[in-house]
């Protein structure tokens, strides 16, 4: 029986040895899985940070893009500004290419008024002779109605001096 005794130490023994492996084991396992938890929890933490940095990050880069925004657009409306200006200068200055400049304008002008002059001057004589045209019809006109008046009247005496002379023949007589 003591062989029996001794196998069942042994048995107990190496139950109690294996049991004990396994609670080691298992206690092992936990303390992996709680280091592992832990590991777990400190990425976490970590990447946390991470992204609140990150966010932060963004967020200020947004604000930056949207400042940049704003003046790309004020730098745009300037420009588009300085394109109407180079158009309405380029439309005036096309303008202003097509007239004559000052030294030709002026003299033209004094071409012109040199030719008024002349022109009023022409416009005086040819009034002048107008006025003693008309003065001339005029008499003429006059002369021609005391000639017709004449020539009326000469008729009339020439008749009375036919009936006078017709009549006065027989007075002569006598």
């Amino acid at each position: 029986m003591r062989h029996d005794s001794c196998n069942l130490f042994t048995a107990k023994t190496l139950l109690s040895s294996l049991t004990h492996e396994r609670l080691m084991y298992q206690l092992s396992q936990c303390e992996f899985s709680i280091a592992k938890s832990q590991l777990c929890c400190r990425m976490n933490e970590t990447e946390l940070k991470n992204y609140e940095t990150l966010y932060k990050q963004i967020d200020s880069s947004t604000e930056a893009v949207k400042a940049e925004i704003v003046k790309a657009k004020e730098e745009l409306n300037a420009a588009k500004q300085i394109r109407q200006n180079r158009m309405e200068y380029d439309a005036l200055a096309k303008v202003i290419a097509q007239q004559p400049d000052r030294q030709q304008t002026e003299a033209r002008l004094a071409q012109l008024r040199a030719d008024l002059e002349s022109l009023q001057s022409t416009q005086g004589e040819l009034d002048d002779k107008l006025e003693m045209r008309r003065k001339q019809f005029h008499v003429l006109i006059s002369s021609i109605h005391q000639l017709q008046q004449l020539l009326d009247e000469e008729p009339s005496e020439e008749a009375a001096e036919t009936a006078g002379t017709a009549a006065g023949s027989p007075m002569d007589a006598s």
